[in-house]
C-alpha cells in the first residue's frame, strides 16, 4: 500500500510545519501584507526541530538551510501552485487534487487485502477521518479513532497574515503526501478548514497519532516574525527571479 500511506515515519503526518490546503472555489486570493515569517518548532520524543517558511507578497519561500542557501520550492498562493527548484516543475492546485483522488480510490481498493483489523481501521481513520470537534476561546480540539489535535492560539496574526498561512499550508499537505508517499493530506486539511473558519492559527499545537501498536506524539510551536532587511532583500530577490517551468 504505497499510494498513500505506511505506518512508517508517523512525525511527517504534519509534513513542514502544520501542513494544509488552498482557498476553496469562490473565496478571495490572500490579501498583501508585510513580508513575514512563520517560524516552526517540531518536538518529539527528545528531539527538536526548527525551520522557517519566508513570505514576500503572494508568495511563501522555503530554503535548503537558511535564507542564504538556495530555495527549495516557491510557493504562488496567489495561484494555488508551486515550483519545486531541483528538478524544476510545477504543481497545480487541480494536479494535487486529482492525484489525491486518485491515490485514494487505490488505497480503499487495498484495503480489502489487510487482514490486520487494527491496521485496518488506523489505515481507514487516516484515508476517511472523522473528527469529534470541541472549541472555545483560544482552543481547538480535534480528536478521532486514530487521531488527536489539541490547537491553543494565544494570538491571531492579522487576517492577511492568516489567508497567507492557510493557503501555503494547504498546499504544502498536498506537497508532502506527494512527496513523501507516506500519509494522505486529508487529516490536516481537515484542521485547517476549522482554523479558517474559526480565524485561528496555532501558537501551539499537540498531535497524537495512535497506530495499532503504541503512540506518536508531535507538539508543534509556531511564531510569526516580521524579515529583517537582509531577509526582505534576499526573499524578494528570489519570488522576483524568472519562472522555473
Amino acid at each position: 500500500m504505497r499510494d498513500l500511506f505506511t505506518t512508517v515515519g508517523l512525525l511527517l503526518l504534519l509534513g513542514a510545519a502544520i501542513a494544509q490546503s488552498t482557498p476553496a472555489p469562490g473565496r478571495p486570493a490572500p490579501e498583501q501584507t508585510d513580508p513575514f515569517k512563520l517560524v516552526s518548532t517540531l518536538a518529539s520524543e527528545g528531539q527538536e526541530t526548527k525551520f522557517t517558511i519566508y513570505f514576500f507578497g503572494k508568495h511563501a519561500v522555503e530554503f535548503a538551510d537558511g535564507v542564504d542557501s538556495k530555495p527549495v520550492v516557491i510557493y504562488d498562493l496567489g495561484a494555488d501552485s508551486w515550483r519545486e527548484m531541483s528538478p524544476a516543475r510545477s504543481v497545480k492546485l487541480s494536479d494535487c487534487e486529482a492525484w489525491a483522488k486518485a491515490s485514494a480510490e487505490r488505497s480503499r481498493a487495498s484495503l480489502t487485502k489487510v487482514k490486520d483489523a487494527d491496521l485496518r481501521r488506523f489505515l481507514e481513520g487516516m484515508l476517511d477521518p472523522k473528527f469529534v470537534v470541541t472549541a472555545e476561546k483560544g482552543r481547538l480540539q480535534m480528536v478521532s479513532d486514530v487521531l488527536r489535535y489539541d490547537v491553543r492560539s494565544k494570538q491571531s496574526p492579522p487576517k492577511a497574515q492568516r489567508d497567507l498561512l492557510y493557503a501555503y499550508d494547504r498546499l504544502n499537505a498536498y506537497r508532502k503526501a506527494m512527496q513523501e508517499r507516506k500519509f494522505p493530506p486529508f487529516a490536516q486539511l481537515a484542521v485547517t478548514k476549522e482554523l479558517s473558519a474559526r480565524e485561528m492559527w496555532p501558537s501551539a499545537m499537540t498531535m497524537e497519532v495512535s497506530p495499532p501498536k503504541g503512540k506518536v506524539r508531535l507538539q508543534v510551536n509556531t511564531e510569526v516574525q516580521a524579515l529583517t532587511t537582509e531577509e526582505r532583500a534576499r526573499v524578494k530577490a528570489v519570488v522576483s527571479g524568472p519562472p522555473t517551468p
